[in-house]
């Protein structure tokens, strides 16, 4: 019940998010389909000022996390970064709560009157309204570039806001994807090309961490939840039931611990340990034998996080983690709740099998590091 009323709160809070979305949208762009990204030339210097324009600065999103990552490793780099809010939001607020995402991220947090006032060699779109600013204020950019981390038309139904978003991926900015993923959807939507850079972990927070998955009486399962579809919620909270009826079937002492939720939601079948900072996510790894994720759009980092932290991490089928790993690097089910069950059940029967596949996935994602895809993302800013 509690479940479903934590839905319906979400569904009121992203209908005000979508007005809010639209009125900016309105206050910002004149949409013209024909018109496309102006690109000056800028000299390949040393240091280059690079702005990413972000919706704003927020506690435990990962996506703006990822940004203060990558900018923090392009500042080390001998760039100079600022995080550019579009929104009137106070500069003090921002770095504040930069500082919590990462308390060790280097660059300048602004808000949009500083903004307006400056110019940079490169303006770096992060998503599609930021994408139509930048597209009305090319002035403020000498190149413009667009960091890609999701396939946002994915977010919304069909209908106007799936291809206001389709549509950013045509108005000539210089594509950079967050893996191949993003890329293979915008080529096949659009005809578009993008440059990659590899999908990475932070290995300065997840330090690779080898374990043996022994499970013989108590089991801690990590399910990554969170309310909104691309995360399967309803799939997940279904499947955690099932599988805690099937765990004590087979005489075991199940405990289900779900993160990324806000506090207040039930679960039913487990604990929800609610938003989590890096240490506290750490622990929680630790102590558990598998790890729960559905990424329906771009995968996210959580599995690679689980993967150090010496998860085995069982993953969708139907969404994106097959095309960045394979069957003997992840455990993938179908999108029906009893082929959890079943995988989750057939692993515990064949746990050497469930060890081999962290070992693959280990190896697989030692080199993918953010130090490494912000070289990836520097040569392209630099070469291009």
């Amino acid at each position: 019940m509690l479940y479903s009323m934590a839905l319906l709160g979400k569904d009121i809070l992203n209908a005000i998010k979508t007005r809010i979305e639209l009125r900016m949208f309105k206050e910002i762009s004149e949409v013209n389909p024909d018109e496309r990204i102006e690109q000056k030339t800028i000299s390949r210097k040393e240091s280059l000022s690079i702005c990413f324009v972000i919706p704003g600065i927020e506690r435990f999103k990962g996506g703006i996390t990822s940004i203060l990552r990558l900018g923090t490793y392009l500042e080390e780099m001998g760039n100079r970064v600022f995080y550019a809010s579009m929104n009137r939001q106070k500069e003090k607020e921002m770095g504040e709560k930069a500082r919590i995402n990462l308390p060790y991220f280097k660059g300048k947090t602004i808000n949009i009157n500083t903004l307006k006032k400056m110019e940079f060699d490169i303006g770096i779109a992060t998503y599609w309204l930021s994408a139509y600013f930048i597209q009305n204020n090319q002035h403020l950019f000498k190149e413009k570039y667009y960091f890609i981390q999701d396939f946002e038309p994915a977010f919304y139904p069909i209908g106007d806001l799936h291809y206001l978003a389709l549509n950013t991926y045509r108005l000539g900015f210089k594509l950079i994807s967050l893996g191949g993923w993003n890329a293979k959807k915008i080529e096949e939507s659009t005809g578009e090309q993008c440059f990659v850079v590899e999908f990475p972990f932070e290995i300065k927070q997840y330090t690779i961490v080898e374990k043996e998955i022994k499970i013989q009486k108590d089991i801690n399962i990590a399910i990554y939840l969170k309310t909104i579809p691309k995360r399967g919620p309803l799939l997940l909270l279904t499947a955690s039931k099932k599988l805690k009826n099937m765990l004590k079937k087979k005489g075991l002492n199940p405990k289900i611990m779900f993160f990324g939720l806000e506090r207040f939601v039930s679960t039913g079948a487990g604990v929800n340990m609610g938003k989590l900072t890096t240490e506290r996510l750490k622990q929680l790894y630790s102590k558990c034998h598998i790890g729960i994720v559905a990424s329906y759009t771009n995968i996210s980092l959580v599995p690679y996080e689980m993967i150090a932290c010496g998860l085995p991490v069982f993953e969708a089928k139907d969404g994106s983690a097959p095309f960045f790993f394979n069957e003997k690097e992840m455990v993938f089910y179908n999108s029906f709740p009893e082929d959890i069950v079943k995988k989750v059940s057939f692993y515990l029967d064949n746990q050497e099998k469930l060890n081999e596949i962290l070992k693959n996935a280990q190896i697989k994602i030692k080199d993918k590091t953010w130090k490494n895809t912000a070289k990836q993302f520097e040569k392209i800013l630099k070469t291009t």
